[in-house]
């Protein structure tokens, strides 16, 4: 299945860098992206807006009386950390404890750190106590770093995404943050994507359920779900 769905993906980005590129172009497609990361990112945290609503709270600042000032933030938040990471990736800053602190606290505004209490993982050995996870998150940072550097000296889409499943299901197991460690990681491989001038992923959820099982299921689910993820990205971008 990864193989064909590795073949695909080839066919659709060759398609796809045929085409002249344009920054603003790209930058017009990426703003039309934008209302669908959110509205995933919102089915996935039980927020009540739907697409529609989502496009004219963005792009008309239109507040909605049946739904409440929470699932609105959420919109607005959301998208604030979308500009922000696209704007920084044009840059190609590198993974800091900083950047990530940054987009957590537009995400959930008012929260610069990270958690103070200690996790135990009664399934696994694996504790990362307060005390340590700033170590471990740089550590972490390092290798994506080195990831970035590898893939654009030689784009290798099995690799790159065999690494983000890894990475990311290991930042979200450090849990860095009391509330939206799991948006941070997506943002995060994201982040990866548009550094390496890459389509975003929209991170289409049709079952939330199903879609945190398969974050408990493992690296190769979450690969494939990324890929799959990434060659419906392609699609949008490529229409």
């Amino acid at each position: 299945m990864a193989l064909e769905l590795l073949e695909e993906i080839e066919l659709k980005y060759k398609k796809l860098k045929t085409k002249k590129y344009d920054e603003d172009k790209y930058y017009l497609k990426y703003i039309e992206y934008m209302p669908y990361y959110i509205s995933n990112s919102c089915l996935l945290n039980n927020n009540t807006f739907v697409l529609k609503e989502i496009r004219e709270l963005i792009e008309e600042n239109k507040v909605f009386k049946n739904h409440s000032y929470t699932c609105h933030e959420e919109v607005v938040s959301t998208k604030r950390a979308l500009d922000f990471i696209y704007l920084k990736a044009l840059k190609d800053d590198v993974i800091t404890v900083k950047l990530i602190k940054k987009i957590h606290n537009l995400i959930i505004p008012g929260d610069f750190e990270f958690r103070t209490n200690d996790y135990t993982y009664l399934d696994d050995d694996m504790v990362i106590e307060a005390r340590y996870l700033e170590d471990k998150l740089n550590e972490l940072f390092n290798e994506l770093e080195n990831l970035i550097f590898q893939q654009k000296e030689q784009l290798d889409f099995d690799l790159l995404f065999d690494c983000l499943a890894e990475l990311s299901l290991k930042f979200v197991r450090y849990e860095p943050f009391n509330i939206g460690s799991e948006a941070v990681a997506r943002l995060l491989i994201n982040y990866v994507l548009l550094r390496l001038r890459l389509i975003p992923l929209l991170f289409e959820v049709k079952d939330r359920a199903k879609y945190y099982a398969t974050l408990k299921a493992g690296k190769e689910n979450l690969k494939e779900y990324l890929l799959n993820d990434f060659l419906e990205s392609l699609k949008f971008y490529v229409r």
